[in-house]
């Protein structure tokens, strides 16, 4: 029997704790193919996807402390242009990073809004339906003792080996004015990004 192996290289942090402070990202919106810098910082329905994604995160994290949000500013990566916003928490007391990861993911980036239990639950039939492998937008890191940082990342750009199989998964945020066409082309480019990263394609 083998074991499936999955590996990835992704932008998106989950959280970063060390002492009485957090940082976090909102990293949501992507650049359509062949549009300038100016077109997508202007681009309406990318702002929004984005925004709604921010919202979430200060929404649960003033729960926790002082929230400072950073100007939302692009981020590229392999080759794709995102949007993404740097969020800091000065936090009122010490945080339990095993009780953050469910406090805050999945995140609308990766997950679904309303985020109650009926549909998340909807979202994980979906999955299974899909067959999506479970690395797949899941938390992944690490806690560092001698410095007391915790460090996790969201894994949404890799792929996973089980036997003679190869998946690559890609996904992307549909909200009131996303177009079927435009979606379908992003989830394309980005798993172009992957293989392009691990050198597969040009």
């Amino acid at each position: 029997m083998t074991a499936a192996v999955s590996l990835g290289a992704t932008p998106e942090l989950l959280f970063r704790v060390r002492g009485d402070e957090l940082e976090t990202m909102a990293l949501a919106g992507t650049a359509k193919p062949g549009s300038t810098v100016e077109s997508f910082q202007n681009d309406v329905k990318e702002i929004d996807e984005h925004e709604i994604v921010v919202r979430y995160l200060t929404d649960r994290l003033t729960q926790l402390g002082s929230v400072n949000r950073e100007p939302r500013q692009l981020c590229q990566t392999s080759g794709l242009t995102h949007f993404q916003s740097r969020i800091t928490v000065k936090l009122s007391q010490q945080a339990d990073p095993a009780s953050l990861v469910p406090f805050l993911h999945p995140t609308p980036a990766v997950g679904c809004l309303p985020r109650d239990e009926a549909t998340l639950d909807r979202l994980r039939d979906y999955r299974r339906q899909l067959k999506v492998p479970s690395f797949f937008g899941a938390p992944f890191g690490f806690a560092e003792p001698v410095s007391g940082t915790t460090h996790l990342v969201v894994a949404i750009r890799g792929v996973a080996f089980d036997g003679g199989q190869v998946k690559l998964p890609s996904g992307c945020g549909i909200v009131g004015g996303s177009a079927f066409d435009h979606e379908w082309r992003e989830l394309r480019l980005k798993r172009e990004a992957v293989l392009r990263l691990l050198g597969l394609q040009a």
